[in-house]
């Protein structure tokens, strides 16, 4: 539940200040385009950026020849000027399009939104920084759960599974933004289907799975936090984590809060 517009928070949704409104899969807040890049258009914003520097290239391809065949020696008119500002400009847009483009598409390959990189980024300076200082690291290594640890698959997920579509401006990303599939860690598929006798602890949950009930009877969901769901709070398996469960219980919820 998102606590400034008190509506359901599926995972990966983000509140965006400058909408005021909860965006699916929220990526950024782009103000060139006065609009979120997120689930339903970050397909078309990644082909944005790809086909401007294919353009720009075209240009000054094509203005190649006429740079090659003029005549310095004489005095510059201004159609000599308009094509070398031509030139630059696309140069410039270029160089710097091609870099974004290829940022994004190494977040695509692990399945990351900008917002999601910048947790693990600041996750991994936090870590670096407590062993630094000698300090053990309360929350662990971070796990990117929707890494489907398979470049094809993490690309599938943006693009859609047919390639005749890939790289055309049609609608081709599956699903509806509300769920997605995750890998939990080791820990956490242990702490979940250590009783499942069923189907054997198959991977293929979604991250909205909220719904599962503890093994104690108690009926509480599973709550949604970093890595998808909390560990199992019971007293039987919190000897085995050397007493780190209600740190990390503590921690989920603080990062549910926010």
């Amino acid at each position: 539940m998102c606590s400034k517009c008190q509506r359901p928070k599926p995972p990966r949704t983000h509140h965006c200040r400058a909408c005021g409104r909860c965006i699916l899969k929220m990526d950024h807040h782009c103000p060139w385009v006065n609009n979120c890049v997120a689930f339903k258009n970050y397909k078309f914003f990644v082909l944005f950026i790809t086909y401007l520097p294919v353009a720009c290239l075209t240009v000054i391809l094509l203005c190649i020849p006429y740079l090659i065949s003029v005549d310095y020696t004489k005095t510059f008119d201004m159609w000599k000027i308009q094509v070398f500002a031509v030139v630059a400009v696309c140069a410039l847009f270029g160089l710097s399009l091609s870099g974004f483009a290829g940022v994004h598409y190494s977040l695509i390959w692990r399945n990351e939104t900008t917002i999601e990189n910048f947790d693990r980024e600041r996750s991994e300076a936090k870590a670096r920084l407590d062993r630094r200082r000698g300090r053990e690291t309360r929350s662990g290594p971070y796990h990117n759960q929707f890494d489907l640890h398979s470049g094809r698959k993490n690309f599938e997920q943006v693009f859609g599974t047919n390639p005749w579509l890939w790289f055309l401006p049609v609608r081709s990303t599956p699903g509806d933004g509300t769920d997605f599939p995750i890998v939990p860690p080791d820990f956490e598929r242990n702490a979940i289907f250590s009783n499942d006798d069923d189907d054997g602890g198959a991977d293929d949950h979604t991250a909205n799975d909220t719904s599962m009930e503890r093994s104690d009877g108690s009926g509480r969901g599973w709550g949604r936090g970093r890595s998808g769901r909390e560990p199992r709070d019971s007293s039987g398996d919190s000897g085995d984590r050397d007493g780190s469960t209600s740190e990390e219980e503590e921690e989920w919820r603080q990062r549910q809060r926010r």
